[in-house]
């Protein structure tokens, strides 16, 4: 019972995506760009800029499709954006190994999964 109300399992980190890292480096004004950074050069994923300032789902979201092995669920990406948001002029790099730590500790609740969220 315990197992069910705790929800489903969350997706994994691919197994290439272990070693990689990804950096979040954020401008003097409202925009933050996502970068992967390894294994391969150096790949742009994700871009924020709007007038009021980052849109951190955008962000998450390019992160963890670009890391899972499934599509993630809306409520894994604004959950994941809160830990991605960084001050101004500022540089955030996460490790594909890092994430799968955070990852076993998340579990959405069930009722955000019968919401559809």
């Amino acid at each position: 019972m315990a197992s069910f109300l705790a929800g489903p399992a969350p997706p994994r980190v691919r197994e290439d995506a272990l070693t990689a890292s990804y950096a979040v480096r954020r401008d003097a004004g409202h925009g933050a760009v996502l970068v992967r950074r390894s294994p391969s050069p150096e790949v742009q994923l994700a871009a924020s800029t709007r007038r009021r300032g980052v849109d951190w789902n955008v962000i998450s979201q390019a992160l963890l499709a670009d890391a899972l092995d499934a599509e993630p669920q809306r409520r894994l990406v604004s959950d994941y954006a809160r830990f991605l948001v960084i001050a101004r002029n500022g540089e955030r790099v996460v490790g594909g190994a890092q994430l799968q730590a955070w990852l076993d500790t998340w579990r959405p609740s069930i009722l955000g999964v019968f919401a559809g969220r």
